[in-house]
């Protein structure tokens, strides 16, 4: 009887040791853990510090110095995964804009787009002659485009040659493939374009080809009415604008005036609606609803030509309603004369200004114009022919400028 309660006794004794035993070891896995973890926060930091410590002891280098002031990430950051960038097509962006804005020649498109079709059966082979202005000149630019951008219509498999040389294999396609740009070598006036489309009937290429403009004088551009320093009579003006693109000095050819570009700007407001373009000129006449008040006015234009060059003109004109004064000094009307040879006198004003040239006198119905000697207020001459001795008259019309 007494055996019973010394053993329980011990199979408790035994409990309980195992129990801390396990104890003991969990404890201790935890706090190795917990040590490493710190032991390796304190590396990373240490390395850090010496890493540091050697750009300090750098301190005349520039990068060096931008490490050190650089901040630290937190030790979680940094044993995280880091992103590998994939996105270089970003990286040459800054390059190229900067490029285009250093103002490099010209880029001036003159094929396409031009699409070609994959249909059914043995693979398409399409014979394009691309004419190749004179006024471009090389570095050429073939620009291909496969389908769309959401991956439809893509070409798996295309061979294009230009004069007989291949500027882009089957190889070059695939259905991840979107645009590709190739540099050509192309002959003036004309190059032969081949494209050969095999695989998935439906798809398509786009092809255009671009050069660079050796066109770098603008065109002429000239209004002619109304002219500048002019003045008109009627509220509803006609407006009409000439253009020329002409090659510059060393220039071997010009590119010709882009029409689509002509912008006319009366009294500020965008009238080119209104225009009808030809090839050398644009007109137009104002209506009704646009009538002009007396007084200035302002017409602006400009025009490009296809290579980009830009003109302007410009005409300041006047809108008179008003006819100008006009008046015989000599001889007074109803007046008896000694002499058959009178003195005739003329006089004459306007709220801008007489258009001398517009002057007409007619003495007895013959005009006599080419006796007066012209000035900015009046107008003299002496009949060199004898007057009857009848009644006689004088008439004179003149215009404002």
């Amino acid at each position: 009887m007494l055996n019973a309660p010394k053993s329980s006794v011990g199979l408790m004794t035994r409990k309980i040791f195992a129990f801390f035993v396990a104890y003991c070891f969990f404890a201790g896995s935890v706090w190795s853990m917990a040590l490493s973890g710190e032991r390796l926060q304190e590396r990373y930091a240490h390395g850090m510090a010496n890493r540091s410590g050697l750009h300090q002891l750098a301190e005349g280098d520039a990068m060096a110095s931008a490490f050190s002031r650089a901040p630290q990430r937190p030790f979680a950051a940094a044993l995280a995964p880091q992103k590998i960038f994939t996105n270089f097509a970003a990286l040459n962006a800054p390059a190229a804009a900067m490029q285009a804005a250093g103002g490099a020649t010209a880029t001036v498109p003159f094929f396409g787009p031009q699409q070609y079709v994959r249909t059914t059966g043995a693979p398409n082979s399409y014979t394009t002659t691309v004419q190749v202005p004179s006024s471009v000149s090389s570095p050429f630019i073939l620009h291909i485009q496969s389908g769309e951008a959401n991956g439809t219509n893509r070409v798996s498999s295309a061979t294009i040659t230009l004069n007989g040389v291949q500027a882009a294999a089957p190889s070059d396609f695939n259905q991840t493939v979107f645009t590709l740009d190739r540099a050509v070598t192309l002959t003036t006036p004309q190059s032969t374009l081949v494209v050969t489309l095999a695989g998935k009937p439906g798809s398509y290429l786009r092809i255009s080809i671009s050069g660079s403009s050796g066109d770098h004088t603008p065109p002429r551009l000239t209004i002619t009415a109304p002219a500048d320093n002019s003045a008109i009579n009627s509220p509803q003006a006609h407006l009409d604008i000439h253009y020329l693109d002409v090659p510059g000095t060393g220039e071997t050819a010009a590119s010709g005036v882009d029409t689509n570009t002509l912008q006319v700007l009366l009294d500020g407001v965008d009238r080119s609606g209104l225009f009808t373009r030809r090839s050398d000129e644009a007109t137009a006449d104002l209506p009704t609803t646009l009538a002009l008040a007396p007084g200035p006015h302002t017409l602006q234009a400009s025009i490009s030509d296809l290579a980009g060059n830009k003109a302007t003109a410009n005409s300041h004109f006047q809108v008179d309603l008003t006819p100008p004064s006009l008046q015989i000094l000599q001889p007074v009307a109803g007046s008896y004369l000694s002499n058959t040879t009178p003195q005739v006198s003329l006089a004459y004003s306007d709220n801008l200004a007489v258009d001398t040239a517009s002057l007409k006198v007619t003495i007895n119905g013959t005009d006599s114009t080419a006796l007066f000697t012209k000035t900015a207020t009046g107008a003299t001459a002496t009949l060199s022919t004898a007057l009857r001795s009848t009644q006689s008259s004088t008439a004179m019309t003149s215009s404002s400028i």
